[in-house]
């Protein structure tokens, strides 16, 4: 069995107990435990799978430059977008969940669309609204947003 807990730095500690708990006690059991969360994690649970038998940690480094402009290609395909990728590549800092939902808002406000499998942006000026890095690691509901122009 798989069980994949996504962004357990949310969690409340008697859920962070629990999965503790899982880990130490499924010990013979098939189960891959894997958890996801920023690495700020660590400073308030330090000990989080030290010691434990079979457990892991794996830092993800933020994609470079040449990884983020990668996957806007793939992501987009055909595209005429080249020179509006460098801000967003900016702006997403690595992120590649920032780099996706950036695309999605410039296509979902009209400001990028396909023609003939290809995509467009409709002018020579995108205007793309990017959360403020502190509000980034905020939690849902949180409010707080930036404009900018990506030409």
């Amino acid at each position: 069995m798989v069980v994949v807990l996504d962004d357990i730095h949310w969690g409340e500690p008697a859920f962070l107990d629990l999965i503790d708990h899982v880990a130490d006690s499924a010990r013979d059991a098939s189960i891959l435990l894997l958890c996801t969360a920023r690495p700020e994690f660590l400073d308030t649970r330090a000990g989080w799978a030290g010691g434990k038998m079979n457990a892991t940690s794996v830092l993800l480094e933020p994609l470079s430059d040449a990884q983020s402009e990668s996957l806007i290609s793939n992501l987009l395909g055909a595209t005429d977008l080249a020179r509006h990728s460098r801000p967003i590549v900016q702006a997403a800092e690595g992120n590649p969940l920032f780099v996706e939902q950036m695309l999605a808002m410039l296509i979902d406000d009209g400001l990028v669309h396909s023609v003939d499998g290809h995509w467009v942006a409709t002018s020579d000026r995108l205007a793309v609204t990017v959360p403020p890095r502190s509000r980034r690691c905020s939690p849902p509901g949180s409010i707080g947003s930036t404009r900018m122009s990506v030409t």
